[in-house]
Parts: structure tokens; C-alpha cells; sequence
């Protein structure tokens, strides 16, 4: 029984059945952009995505749900200002939201 429970922990813990960091915010980039440029919009701005950068992982192993925070840069007709936007990771649909 102790060795079921030992197997049963590395094979949860190991790092095969997570994303990485970097993958993760790299999947998640365009949707991220998408509801900036909207949010953005709304403010008659324009993000700029080659200033795009990750402020933020939650990638929990056992959260089915992981998170990243995202900011840029925006050009508004009063000068540049920042956008910063939340993007949830569904690890069972594999969709960004």
C-alpha cells in the first residue's frame, strides 16, 4: 500500500502532465491582445502588441483552472498608458478565456 501511495505521487507530481510556464503564456498571447484591443477600444486607444509582457502566472498543478496576467502599452490621443488584462487557462477544455 505504501508503494501505491509513493507511485501515485510521483506520477502526479511530475512535471509531464503540466504546461510550462512559457507554453502557457505563449498559448494564451492572442486571446489575451483580443480583449485588450477591446478594452482599449472602448477607450479610443490603441495597445501596442510588440510591448506585450507576462506580469503574472498562477499555474497550480491541481487547479484545473490556471491564470495569467498580461500588460502592454497603449497609445491614446493623451499619451501612452498601460492595459493590463487577466487571461483564465481552462486545463480540461484547453481554451483560453
Amino acid at each position: 500500500m505504501k508503494s501505491l501511495i509513493f507511485i501515485l505521487t510521483l506520477v502526479s507530481t511530475s512535471s509531464v502532465f503540466a504546461l510550462s510556464n512559457v507554453e502557457l503564456s505563449d498559448k494564451c498571447a492572442n486571446r489575451a491582445l483580443e480583449k485588450m484591443q477591446s478594452d482599449a477600444a472602448l477607450k479610443s486607444c490603441e495597445v501596442m502588441p510588440e510591448t506585450l509582457e507576462v506580469y503574472y502566472v498562477n499555474n497550480h498543478f491541481y487547479n484545473p483552472s490556471k491564470y495569467i496576467g498580461y500588460d502592454a502599452q497603449m497609445n491614446c490621443a493623451e499619451g501612452n498608458s498601460s492595459i493590463f488584462m487577466m487571461v483564465q487557462y481552462d486545463s480540461i477544455s484547453k481554451e483560453c478565456m
